[in-house]
């Protein structure tokens, strides 16, 4: 009797502990480190704020008081939150402000269901800073800004590992996987396909037959799939529902070549190696060669490598406010 009640007390301790290591995997939590991103990111915009959640599920309500906004103070909101923040918050703001709309999956400001121009023409409206800016009217004091790397999908079952690394130690782990890649001249002028195929399904297995795009494997974990794809000299970016996306940007910094679909945010890659095309079809041996002779030889420079920083994009961000 004794020994059963070992044994029944050994297996709810074995229960309990996969359990509790599930659940924490799946729940856990992220704030926000004191130290910004050296990479362009979401992170990074939130953390040069001066005003920010201290996590990333922070509500407006848990950090933002209207009242202690002061001159010039740079706030950081999430595209979801800016109907409320419109509605709720701007009314008792007095002071001017700088806002910077962080946003993985939402079009701004056509999504945001909101009088935008009425926002942009208010005295106090310095400038809005937004990420998959889709903005096309006349006011000048709206500007577009990368999603850059996005650190936050990391935190799920299959990638355990790299859900615990700060954004710190993640880009550190990106500087590992480039010390060891190939300059892109030595590449394989072939394009990798990062994520799914959507609407390229069709063009994939044309390309496929001519050996001229590689599958991502999606068993691969992060760092392995980071080096895998910089064996190629161009990536291929099939976004969904985002006009932007972390990836670009990753596949930027690991230094490939980018390709995109057209769309309202076009003008934000200029500068980069981003390819964008009409159609996937547009893709093929000839186009190849096209882009590469237009972007391979400017890649390796470090005035293109600064235009991936958090630096550079707070520099512009500084110098259009100072414009006020």
């Amino acid at each position: 009797m004794k020994k059963n009640k070992k044994y029944y007390l050994l297996a709810l301790y074995i229960a309990f502990i996969f359990s509790f290591k599930f659940w924490h995997i799946e729940k856990i939590e992220v704030p926000y480190s004191h130290h910004s991103s050296t990479y362009v990111s979401s992170y990074g915009f939130t953390q040069s704020s001066n005003i920010k959640p201290s996590r990333i599920d922070k509500t407006l309500d848990q950090y933002l008081d209207p009242e202690k906004i002061t001159h010039g103070a740079i706030l950081a909101i999430e595209a979801s939150s800016f109907p409320v923040f419109y509605k709720e918050f701007f009314p008792k703001i007095k002071a001017p402000f700088t806002l910077i709309v962080t946003s993985k999956d939402q079009a701004f400001p056509s999504e945001s269901n909101t009088d935008i121009d009425s926002f942009l023409g208010d005295k106090k409206v310095m400038h809005v800073f937004a990420q998959n800016c889709d903005y096309c009217g006349d006011k000048v004091n709206i500007s577009s800004i990368p999603c850059g790397l996005d650190f936050f999908p990391a935190l799920s079952k299959k990638n355990a590992k790299l859900a615990r690394r700060s954004p710190k130690a993640q880009e550190h782990k990106i500087d590992q996987v480039i010390s060891l890649l190939k300059p892109i001249n030595e590449r394989k002028k072939r394009v990798y396909i990062d994520a799914g195929f959507h609407d390229m399904q069709a063009i994939f297995d044309e390309l496929v037959k001519i050996a001229l795009v590689v599958k991502q494997d999606d068993s691969m974990l992060i760092d392995d799939l980071r080096k895998k794809k910089g064996e190629y000299a161009f990536i291929v970016c099939p976004t969904e529902k985002a006009l932007d996306a972390g990836c670009i940007w990753e596949n930027l910094i690991l230094g490939s070549i980018v390709i995109v679909k057209s769309s309202p945010i076009d003008k934000i890659y200029d500068g980069f190696p981003v390819v964008i095309v009409d159609d996937w079809s547009e893709i093929n041996e000839q186009n190849l060669y096209i882009w590469y002779d237009r972007y391979a030889h400017d890649m390796e420079s470090p005035e293109y490598r600064k235009k991936l920083t958090q630096a550079y994009w707070m520099s512009k961000i500084s110098a259009a406010i100072d414009t006020f």
